[in-house]
């Protein structure tokens, strides 16, 4: 009975192991997978949206190829016009940052020595204000640093 079983499922069996492998191969692979079909997916949902727009484009007479075009180049010029806009704002505002910082580094330094000094004293002299501050504010310079310049 196991036999006949077997024969007349078998197809279906070997659907099932095809797909349970898939499943695996994409579970395994999934940020290459991901990366891989991102834009695809990018291309169908704008192409979803832009639909209507280029249906009525072309309800006016214009060729289907024109309209598409003619969308494809005006979000071209916006995306050029917010980053001409953008980006030379952002670059002044992280150059303002840098050159804060130390200034608001020294300010935490000073804030942060203050408070351990408090509580040394309430803990009986068993932190060391002077190093920890030093170490702590060190650190996070350090970070903020790597981080705007990165940019």
């Amino acid at each position: 009975m196991a036999v006949n079983w077997f024969k007349h499922n078998r197809r279906r069996i070997i659907q099932a192991l095809l797909a349970f492998g898939l499943v695996l191969l994409m579970v395994f692979s999934w940020d290459a997978l991901w990366s891989t079909l991102k834009p695809f997916l990018y291309a169908i949902i704008l192409a979803y949206l832009f639909n209507p727009l280029i249906n009525f484009v072309q309800s006016k007479g214009v060729k289907r190829w024109i309209s598409s075009l003619l969308l494809v180049l005006i979000i071209l010029l916006l995306l050029l016009l917010f980053a001409l806009v953008l980006v030379p704002s952002i670059v002044r505002d992280a150059m303002e940052l840098i050159r804060r910082l130390p200034a608001v580094v020294a300010g935490l330094r000073e804030d942060m020595t203050d408070l351990l000094e408090r509580l040394n004293t309430a803990l009986a002299g068993s932190i060391d204000a002077r190093g920890t501050v030093d170490e702590l504010t060190s650190r996070a310079y350090q970070v903020l640093m790597s981080m705007l310049t990165g940019l």
